[in-house]
């Protein structure tokens, strides 16, 4: 589970429903989708990166 606060702090919740690497020049793939929140970070090295892709928990 992952909860996202807002600036006001309204705060999200979201499971994940997938991870992926992905190499840096997949830009494409990184945006695709129809995910309400996707998160990236670097692989160590900073070689590919993970692909977190999220659905909204509903309340």
């Amino acid at each position: 589970m992952i909860t996202f606060a807002d600036a006001v702090g309204n705060e999200f919740t979201y499971s994940v429903a997938g991870i992926e690497i992905l190499q840096p020049e997949e830009v494409d793939d990184m945006t695709s989708g129809q995910w309400p929140l996707t998160l990236f970070t670097c692989t160590y090295g900073g070689a590919g990166r993970v692909t977190v892709r999220c659905r909204k928990n509903t309340e």
